[in-house]
């Protein structure tokens, strides 16, 4: 990841200091990088963003992100949707892929994922083409072309759509799946980011699998 294209942001080792920290970085985000962003204002004036096709709202005077409704949006979300709001440059997508290994900066974090992310989804959800499918359609995740035997499109963020690629498993190997993200992704999150937005996919779709 480029630093020079982000605004300076705290370490993550304390979710209540990165939020903290994280809403006075954001105070400095210009107005034109804001909508490039996706984001808009709300009937209060507050910076508005759609997480999961969800309207989230940054609530400065509350110290923290909130949904429509008023209720506090999870921590670790928090975290990962300030941070994508601090983007510090409008870095298009190049129409290019790539899965959580090939981007440089997630060297050690590769055996996190695979058990916070991909096993997880194999061992619950996606054991099958009968309830990965409808569990995937219920968080918003739309059908779409391409390799393996099913995949899937979500909106996470307005610039950070992630494709899901499933492979059916046979009597030799069990399932497999890859998150497929555009190539910007590293200008807009940093490599715990990328994995709390797979984290929260395969736990939304895991209860919705229930």
């Amino acid at each position: 990841m480029v630093d020079s294209q982000r605004l300076p942001l705290p370490e993550q080792n304390n979710l209540i200091i990165a939020v903290t920290r994280g809403l006075e970085a954001l105070r400095d985000q210009g107005e034109e990088m804001l909508g490039w962003l996706g984001a808009d204002r709300d009937e209060q004036g507050r910076i508005r963003v759609p997480v999961f096709n969800r309207a989230v709202s940054v609530d400065f005077e509350g110290g923290g992100l909130v949904f429509a409704d008023g209720s506090p949006v999870d921590m670790r979300w928090q975290v990962f949707v300030i941070h994508y709001l601090c983007a510090g440059g409008a870095v298009e997508a190049t129409g290019d892929e790539m899965v959580f290994a090939d981007i440089p900066e997630t060297r050690g974090y590769q055996g996190v994922y695979d058990g916070r992310v991909i096993k997880r989804l194999c061992f619950t959800v996606g054991r099958s083409a009968g309830t990965l499918e409808p569990a995937a359609v219920a968080v918003g995740g739309e059908r779409c072309e391409g390799e393996g035997d099913l995949n899937f499109r979500f909106r996470a963020l307005p610039r950070i759509p992630v494709r899901l690629v499933w492979y059916a498993g046979d009597e030799d190997f069990p399932p497999n799946a890859v998150f497929l993200f555009q190539s910007n992704v590293v200008q807009l999150l940093c490599p715990e980011d990328i994995i709390v937005l797979s984290e929260s996919i395969v736990g939304a779709m895991s209860r919705a699998g229930r």
